[in-house]
């Protein structure tokens, strides 16, 4: 329970220092949404919520938090009085985001200009690290809050800071060392305009970072559609394919983009892409199964069915996708898995001791009533 213990106390330091009204449970609430994007895989272990393996012996820092907490929920005198004491706003104790993408991801414009007063132009002090080697008026994580919000005047705030030192007219467009237009993709800026890219839900946002880039470079559109479909954007899933994106993907890491679409379970952007064209029979180089698997591990009787009709084919030994419907104790979808002939009796079996041993009572009964045998 470390980590939320740690939540707790940057809350009570929050009431305590800012002499707030509101309710203790409120605070913690709105602190836990902040920290789940970090640790909702590995709650209560610092190992687990760590970004690299590098910081799992670092202790909690509850200042950082505690400027991270004020930079989201805007109390401007406590952010300048941690600034006062020499915390860095584009740091993180692994607990929340940064104090500067927060500051942007809520629309604190305020908040993150003192942010950027308080940082260089643009310092590398770890030229090797992509991530937090560097660090200066623009981020970094200033541009991906600003994008994730979706709002271009944040995010025009973000990549050109009213404080940043501008020498002559010919550096007015500068982005840290670059022009803009002439960007490169492997840059540390460039990481995270990219990152700012596949983050937003605005594509007036999406094509404005785009245009950063030099001719040729930045966020390919098929690798964007990959994250906004397993996101769930609809919007820009529609636009991505308007651009051009592969709506079949059978070239994609992680399974076509009705692959992850079904895995994540994001019903709408399924029949976008069936619309578009999506083949159900195409997988991509996903290795967990087909595109009915993907579905029941994503828990979706409806997309299943979506996906039948729309003649995704059966395969009898698709043990994995009748075992993702039995360990999520899906009644129905294992009594129409079972209908439809899925798993031989090596299969059944294989998948009914797994049942017993998790407890699965009500699904070994079915798995029985269709004949299975103990192993």
């Amino acid at each position: 329970m470390g980590r939320f213990v740690e939540i707790r106390q940057v809350a009570e330091s929050l009431q305590r220092y800012t002499g707030i009204d509101s309710d203790l449970d409120i605070i913690i609430d709105s602190l836990c949404w902040l920290a789940l994007e970090r640790g909702g895989n590995c709650p209560g272990s610092r190992p687990g919520w760590a970004s690299h393996d590098g910081r799992i012996n670092e202790e909690s820092n509850l200042g950082l938090n505690l400027l991270s907490a004020a930079a989201y929920l805007g109390y401007m005198p406590l952010v300048l009085d941690l600034l006062r004491q020499g915390y860095c706003s584009t740091k993180d104790n692994d607990l929340f985001p940064s104090p500067i993408r927060l500051a942007a991801w809520a629309g604190r414009a305020d908040i993150l200009e003192v942010l950027q007063e308080h940082l260089p132009d643009y310092d590398e002090f770890n030229p090797i690290q992509t991530f937090d080697g560097w660090r200066g008026k623009i981020g970094p994580g200033s541009v991906e809050g600003a994008a994730a919000r979706g709002d271009l005047d944040m995010v025009c705030l973000a990549v050109y800071p009213p404080s940043r030192t501008v020498t002559s007219l010919d550096k007015a467009s500068d982005i840290v060392d670059q022009k803009f237009g002439h960007v490169h993709q492997n840059s540390k800026i460039g990481f995270y305009l990219e990152r700012g890219m596949r983050c937003t839900r605005s594509w007036d946002v999406y094509q404005y970072l785009g245009r950063f880039f030099e001719p040729g470079q930045g966020d390919d559109i098929n690798f964007s559609l990959r994250f906004h479909v397993g996101a769930g954007n609809l919007d820009m899933v529609r636009h991505l394919l308007d651009a051009g994106a592969d709506v079949v993907g059978r070239e994609m890491p992680r399974g076509s983009p009705l692959v992850q679409a079904a895995r994540a379970c994001h019903e709408d952007v399924v029949d976008l892409l069936l619309a578009r064209g999506a083949d159900p029979n195409v997988r991509g180089l996903y290795r967990g199964g087909t595109v009915l698997t993907a579905a029941a591990k994503g828990g979706s009787l409806a997309i299943l069915r979506k996906l039948l009709r729309a003649g995704a084919r059966v395969v009898r030994g698709d043990k994995r996708t009748l075992l993702y419907a039995v360990m999520a104790e899906h009644t129905a979808m294992v009594e129409l898995l079972l209908k439809m002939n899925i798993g031989d009796a090596k299969d059944r079996s294989l998948i009914l001791g797994l049942a017993l041993e998790g407890g699965l009572e009500s699904m070994a009964e079915i798995l029985q009533g269709w004949g299975a045998s103990r192993p």
